[in-house]
């Protein structure tokens, strides 16, 4: 079993997929992935939007040796 099962949906096939929601519940899943839920051109004007800084989200830094960030506030650790 991986470490963190998830399954993969399309964002149009996600009405079919109503078990998804109660297989999070049982704890038979720990995440859904939702592909294709925006269009290509759309994702990449939030992307230069968001390397310009055209935002007010808090970043928070991983350690140095991960050189990685993320966008918002990881409540696991706050």
């Amino acid at each position: 079993m991986p470490f963190f099962p998830t399954v993969t949906v399309e964002a149009a096939q996600v009405g079919q997929s109503p078990q998804l929601l109660t297989r999070l519940r049982h704890r038979e899943i720990d995440g859904i992935v939702v592909k294709n839920v925006y269009d290509r051109a759309t994702c990449e004007a939030l992307r230069i939007a968001l390397e310009a800084g055209h935002h007010d989200l808090i970043k928070t830094e991983f350690p140095a040796k991960f050189a990685a960030f993320f966008y918002g506030i990881n409540l696991g650790g706050a």
